[in-house]
């Protein structure tokens, strides 16, 4: 959340609360008036997905990313 957090343009709308089974939506935002949301796909803390809520929010996926990489946070892919 702190890397997300410190992208230019974003604004968590979701903090993660505790994990429960079947939900995998960790947290929400937007960055530069797109929604997108932080998935945990498996509950495990280790694959997080993020997610354009619609089709014109894709492009700031790549923003994202980049933030992630710049910062060496796991394995960005």
């Amino acid at each position: 959340m702190r890397v997300l957090k410190r992208i230019p343009g974003v604004t968590v709308t979701k903090e993660p609360k505790a994990w429960r089974p079947g939900h995998d939506d960790f947290a929400h935002f937007t960055i530069n008036g797109h929604n997108l949301k932080v998935m945990e796909p498996f509950g495990d803390n280790i694959c997080y997905w993020f997610v354009a809520e619609e089709e014109t929010g894709r492009s700031e996926l790549e923003a994202i990313r980049k933030a992630f990489a710049a910062r060496r946070i796991f394995g960005v892919f």
